[in-house]
């Protein structure tokens, strides 16, 4: 059982690690957003999906080693405050301690997450009405009349941006 504990408790310094990471991804992403750096926010987006795929592995251990833990219960993909009423004294708060800076990390990575969401938004709205300008100049200069009188038709604007993403 301790066997199992210790690792569990390894997981989650990993995934403690890699949360900072995502958290230092995300502010490189508002960073490069806020500077138009188009290879920055593509540099931190596979980043940020690097270490989120990371995560989720870990997740993975983090699962297994809970459920083997509390397998005398017979509770499946049990939580943490579940997992700690069932270790030994010792690791308990070793475990309470790394949940928490972990629930922190999430805290914090989510609401640098909402600046990115916003920002990126507003980035796409500013790219959207810039190619609506564009189109509707394109129209206006092209209307009117052609050599012998005949009413030229304006091109219309075709759309090249997925509007649903």
């Amino acid at each position: 059982m301790s066997e199992h504990t210790e690792q569990l408790i390894v997981v989650l310094i990993k995934e403690l690690e890699m949360h900072g990471l995502l958290i230092a991804a995300a502010q490189e992403m508002n960073t490069s957003v806020k500077t138009n750096s188009l290879e920055g926010v593509q540099a931190s987006c596979r980043k940020y999906d690097e270490l989120t795929c990371t995560i989720a592995s870990l997740e993975e251990k983090r699962l297994f080693h809970s459920d083997t833990i509390c397998n005398t219960s017979g509770i499946r993909h049990v939580n943490l405050l579940s997992v700690i009423s069932h270790v030994a004294e010792p690791y308990k708060k070793r475990i309470i301690d790394l949940r928490m800076q972990i629930k922190e990390a999430i805290d914090e990575l989510s609401k640098i997450n909402f600046s990115n969401e916003i920002l990126l938004k507003e980035s796409l709205l500013n790219f959207h009405k810039t190619y609506e300008m564009l189109a509707l100049y394109e129209e206006t200069k092209l209307a009117g009349y052609k050599k012998h009188g005949k009413k030229a038709q304006p091109l219309r604007g075709t759309s090249f941006v997925n509007k649903v993403a």
